[in-house]
């Protein structure tokens, strides 16, 4: 991605400006891309977006991202599965920093009910894919500290 956007004059500020179109396409492309190439690129370009940012900079979008994260986890090419796995982590780590930062009780509860309605839900728990199920059932949930 670095050296897609050094070859179209792009840098962190271009990023900062339409970050939410560009996260908005990777959702997109993930979902609705009909070659495996797309939605590898999609989800490799969203957990690159998604690392190092706050989750309340895109909590609005998170459980469409967890769902979307938990879909392509089950795709039939193998380096889709793994760019999927990549974004799990990069969803679960900042989440994770999110809540023991002390973002707050109410922003705590807030990323907390959506992170155990993804992983214990239909689409996480309860999902037919079994690496989605192995990835719900792992370490997530008690890399929490709870006060």
């Amino acid at each position: 991605m670095t050296a897609i956007w050094q070859a179209l004059g792009g840098g962190p500020e271009t990023v900062e400006r339409w970050w939410e179109n560009i996260l908005r396409e990777c959702l997109s492309g993930a979902v609705r891309g009909s070659e495996w190439r797309v939605r590898e690129a999609s989800i490799a370009a969203l957990a690159d977006l998604l690392g190092g940012r706050k989750v309340s900079q895109y909590k609005e979008y998170l459980q469409e991202i967890w769902r979307i994260a938990f879909k392509v986890l089950d795709d039939v090419k193998e380096s889709v599965r793994l760019a999927a796995m990549k974004l799990c982590k990069v969803l679960t780590a900042g989440m994770v920093r999110a809540v023991e930062g002390g973002v707050g009780p109410k922003e705590n509860a807030e990323i907390l009910a959506i992170l155990m309605e993804s992983l214990m839900g239909r689409q996480g728990f309860e999902a037919e894919a079994k690496d989605v199920q192995l990835f719900a059932m792992s370490k997530p949930l008690y890399l929490v500290s709870f006060p």
